[in-house]
Order: C-alpha cells, then structure tokens, then sequence
C-alpha cells in the first residue's frame, strides 16, 4: 500500500491522539480513524445521524463532516 504524507498539524494530532489513548503505534490510531470512518460511512448509508448521548442527561449531540454530507442514501439503505 501506498504511504500517505500528512500535515505537520494532522501528525501533532494523530500523536495527541496517540498519547491520550495509551498506544505506542500511530498507525493504531489511523487504523482506529478508518474503522470508525467506515462505520459511520454505513449509518449515513442507511439514513442514520451520527451521535454522542449523554449518559446522566440523555442529551443527544449530533456529528456532521462534509465527507459525511456527501453521502447518498436510498431506501434500500445503499449508496446511489
């Protein structure tokens, strides 16, 4: 696979990222940032918002990204 060349800003992330969640590898963390890409990909798929619920308050806050707003959904759940 091709290596993928990221910002100076993106790499200071990915090792903020690193560091808070306790890995020694940073492709752990992008490995982590597919995963979680791919799933939300397949809930925007299926019509589906993505979001956080506060668990005392049952406050629900919704997640947006303009790759995200590009998806299309049918009825059927599937990318037209």
């Amino acid at each position: 696979m091709k290596r993928v060349s990221l910002s100076p800003q993106v790499v200071e992330l990915v090792t903020l990222l690193r560091d808070q969640a306790s890995v020694n590898k940073s492709s752990e963390i992008v490995n982590n940032g597919v995963s979680l890409l791919i799933w939300a990909v397949e809930q925007t798929r299926k019509g589906r918002t993505i979001g956080a619920v506060h668990p005392k308050t049952g406050e629900i806050e919704t997640f947006s990204m303009p790759l995200l707003d590009k998806i299309k959904v049918d009825k059927d759940g599937k990318e037209a």
